[in-house]
Parts: structure tokens; sequence; C-alpha cells
């Protein structure tokens, strides 16, 4: 049990890493690699389609799909959190506020980081979305627990 609550954590900073990892892409090429990855989805989903009409709809879906990721890196963040610290024995009635919180601040931080980095800036919007997405996982968490329950 012991080690289950040391890779809890492990899980937690290594997402953690992952997110300051994408955060410290240049601007440029950290559009290119989120347009490659619309134009991938596009090109299976919509595979009859013509060049342009794909080009098209990737100008359109291409910055929600980056404001999507920024929300689903924090809600696995958070669902991360709430495991560590549950497996690690906080029964506080408020650990999922405290896991938001946490999930908020590094979003916070994140931004900031994003403003050390070229053709990038720290935009306080993305750190709404990114509590919007520690919210939702916040809410997957209870979710999955009411079911749990009531099985």
């Amino acid at each position: 049990m012991k080690y289950f609550k040391i890779i809890s954590w492990i899980l937690v900073i290594g997402w953690m890493i992952v997110i300051f990892s994408l955060s410290s892409n240049v601007g440029e090429e950290s559009s290119n690699k989120s347009r490659r990855v619309v134009e991938n989805i596009v090109e299976v989903v919509e595979k009859n389609k013509t060049k342009q009409e794909k080009i098209k709809i990737v100008n359109k879906i291409h910055n929600p799909f980056r404001k999507f990721a920024h929300a689903f890196e924090y809600c696995i963040l958070c669902i991360l959190i709430i495991i560590a610290l549950k497996t690690n024995g906080v029964k506080n009635k408020w650990i999922y506020l405290l896991a938001v919180l946490l999930s908020f601040i590094y979003s916070l931080t994140d931004e900031y980081h994003q403003t050390l980095v070229s053709g990038r800036s720290g935009e306080i919007r993305d750190c709404f979305i990114d509590l919007l997405g520690a919210i939702i996982g916040y809410l997957l968490c209870r979710f999955t627990i009411l079911i749990k329950k009531t099985n």
C-alpha cells in the first residue's frame, strides 16, 4: 500500500511535468503541434470532404480544440490529485475543493511560465478554462463515487 501512496504522487508530478513541457513549446511550435492533431482528426472524421473543405474545418475548430486541451489537462490533473489525496488517507470533506484549488494554482503558475516562453502569452482566460476542466474532473470523481455507492 505504501507504494500506491508514492505512485499516486508520482503520477501527479508526472502530469504536471507534461503540462509544463507542453507550455514550454514556443508559440509557433505549440500552434503547429495542435494544428497537426486537429488535421489528423479531421482527416479521419471527414475523409469524404475535399482538401479545401477540410482546411476550412481545421481553421474553424483549431482554436476551440486548443481551449478544450487546456480544460482536459486540468481535468486529468484534478482527478490525479483527488486520487493521490485519497490514497494517502486524506478523508476531509474538503478534499475535492483542495484538489480543484491546487489545480487552479498550478494553472496560474503555468500561465505565468508561458509569459517567459517566446511567442506565448499568459492568459487569465485560460486559467478559468483550466479551472472549468478541474471542476469537470471533480464532478467526474463525485459521479463515479455516486455510481459505486448505488451498486
